[in-house]
């Protein structure tokens, strides 16, 4: 029997629950995340309260294929979400002024750190607009990896995928690269899903059609691909049609490639 890290959706950033992310284990206010932050072994128990009522998603960090979803119902009388509600508007307000100020001190991000970069979605935008999403991928991809591994690399590029779309919207996902399991596709593709609607397709082709070779152009519908077979929790047949909805055989074909792998 092997342990279970029980998780929000979306592997491996976890952000989909209201105030949930993986950057905040370990760190005050980490009980009130959807988010066991360690493998719960087989004898021990998990508990959380849902203070948010909807339908949401769960998947075992240690094996994202393992997913489920919780139905929480409202019975009218909440005063917890809004006691703690509160204490999350003072936070973000005082996070808030905190990213003003820092925003007003010149940074050379070439000689940051990226891993306490990485810990600030506001830090990330203002890197990418410094740095250009290509050269803070790699960098970010450089550093991790040697620090870490590949699979810490994957989830950092998450991160970035998902404020390189704040940043430029869909002109992040043609800046992505392979690099790191195309952590970046998945990122921004992740965050262009949240959104909705029939505009990610045709922003996919757009993007990816214009790319400046035909190898280019192929990996970036390859990257679609990762970034749909994500975004549907691993459910191929949701990544298949949404690949589907690209268009054309050879498009669908570079997308298709990573679900037959």
């Amino acid at each position: 029997m092997t342990a279970h890290w029980i998780a929000s959706d979306i592997h491996p950033t976890y952000f989909v629950y209201p105030g949930s992310d993986v950057r905040k284990c370990g760190k005050a206010g980490a009980s009130r995340i959807f988010d066991s932050c360690r493998g719960i072994a087989p004898g021990e128990s998990y508990r959380f309260r849902f203070d948010e009522a909807g339908e949401w998603g769960v998947n075992d960090h240690l094996e994202p294929r393992l997913i489920g979803t919780i139905r929480v119902f409202s019975d009218g009388n909440h005063t917890p979400a809004l006691v703690e509600g509160l204490d999350a508007s003072i936070g973000q307000f005082a996070g808030n002024i905190s990213g003003f100020v820092s925003s007003l001190i010149p940074k050379d991000y070439e000689k940051v750190d990226v891993a306490s970069v990485l810990q600030d979605d506001s830090e990330v935008r203002r890197m990418i607009q410094e740095l250009g999403l290509p050269r803070t991928v790699e960098k970010v991809a450089t550093e991790v990896v040697y620090a870490h591994a590949a699979s810490e690399c994957h989830a950092a590029l998450h991160v970035v995928g998902n404020q390189a779309y704040e940043v430029l919207g869909a002109q992040a996902f043609g800046q992505c690269t392979a690099a790191c399991f195309s952590g970046c596709y998945h990122g921004v593709i992740e965050r262009m899903s949240a959104y909705g609607g029939e505009r990610i397709f045709d922003e996919i082709r757009s993007v990816c059609g214009a790319r400046a070779t035909v190898f280019d152009r192929d990996q970036c519908f390859h990257g679609a691909g990762h970034g749909f077979l994500t975004s549907a929790r691993y459910e191929l047949t949701q990544a298949i049609d949404a690949c589907r909805r690209l268009g054309e055989d050879d498009i669908r074909y570079w997308c298709y490639k990573i679900l037959v792998l």
